[in-house]
């Protein structure tokens, strides 16, 4: 359970998330041109939860939140804006993808120059 609280923290006012009633204790900052518009993020079900997957803008970036680095980097990957994504959960390197580009994505991320299979029969909302 999530819930937003405002607590005194080293003598500031500070509001933030509780998680559980647990802090996070790790961030990572998404990084690039302008102001990036972050659409989803997905945990991998995969490797104990420790990857994290985000969309922002065109792109997908896959982490390690163990040494929260960067693992992978689809850059455009959909022609516009990427809306959501998810890793498929009998499949470990796995991960689909849909944008504002009308198409669906299937990505290997171990090898991300050029998704596994593309999906273009989506006109509209």
């Amino acid at each position: 359970m999530a819930t937003w609280v405002e607590r005194e923290e080293k003598g500031e006012d500070r509001p933030h998330i509780l998680l559980n009633q647990y802090r996070i204790s790790s961030s990572v900052t998404l990084e690039g041109k302008g102001q990036l518009k972050f659409t989803s993020g997905k945990w991998s079900p995969h490797h104990n939860c420790s990857q994290f997957a985000t969309a922002n803008d065109t792109s997908i970036r896959g982490w390690d939140l163990r040494t929260m680095s960067q693992i992978y980097c689809i850059e455009s990957a959909h022609g516009q804006l990427v809306r959501d994504l998810d890793f498929n959960p009998n499949r470990q390197y796995y991960l689909a993808s849909c944008g504002d580009d009308c198409k669906v994505k299937f990505w290997d991320v171990r090898n991300v120059q050029e998704p596994v299979k593309t999906l273009e029969e989506h006109s509209h909302w």
